[in-house]
């Protein structure tokens, strides 16, 4: 089973879906699950939030999976990439008011972030008292009232700008793979995949 991310990247999943063999006509607005046959096997796609398919990864659900960097870090996923997509090139950054953080009650600063784990371990290095709120996303939006600072993914940094942000720091560097359990690593549909997917990797960034 192959997982592929809807969202903001529905358009180089379907591209890929039919380079599967999916028919065009297979695939109305709706539909998220198609069957296909790859290298003689019997292969389920899937399209799926980003956020699942490396939480399925993780449990072993899916076989193949295109997901981003921070997501599978955020599920503590650790498996072999097959090809780095370059669909979406960001960075997971820690960023605080241009201002600075005032002193808290405590000593505590308050960070809004949709990556809670990889904020532990972040915050973890820095020796200063942290509340972690999580959010599912626009953590931005909560400055100062409910927090303090973010830890976001960014692409072009805009949106910290002008919600009077600046990056501070960087967690990761993130891209879009195709992953694959251990077991697959060098099978024919691995390795097929792979070739097949190099076809989409993106050239403009």
């Amino acid at each position: 089973m192959l997982g592929l991310p809807k969202g903001r990247f529905m358009s180089q999943s379907i591209a890929v879906a039919q380079s599967l063999g999916v028919a065009r006509d297979q695939h109305p607005a709706r539909r998220v699950s198609f069957n296909t046959t790859f290298e003689t096997c019997r292969l389920a796609v899937k399209l799926l939030k980003i956020q699942d398919i490396a939480t399925l990864l993780r449990d072993g659900q899916l076989d193949f999976g295109v997901c981003s960097d921070e997501w599978m870090n955020e599920a503590y996923v650790s498996l072999p990439e097959l090809v780095d997509l370059r669909w979406c090139l960001t960075q997971v950054v820690y960023a605080a008011p241009r201002s600075g953080i005032p002193a808290a009650a405590g000593g505590t600063v308050r960070i809004a972030t949709p990556y809670p784990n990889l904020a532990r371990s972040f915050l973890a290095k820095r020796g200063r008292s942290y509340h972690i709120q999580p959010v599912l996303g626009c953590p931005e939006a909560l400055v100062p009232e409910v927090c303090d600072a973010v830890i976001d993914c960014v692409e072009t940094g805009r949106s910290l700008e002008d919600n009077e942000l600046i990056a501070q720091d960087t967690l990761l560097v993130s891209s879009i793979r195709l992953y694959a359990q251990r077991r697959h690593q060098g099978t024919p549909v691995a390795t097929g995949l792979a070739a097949l997917l190099s076809s989409h990797v993106a050239t403009n960034q």
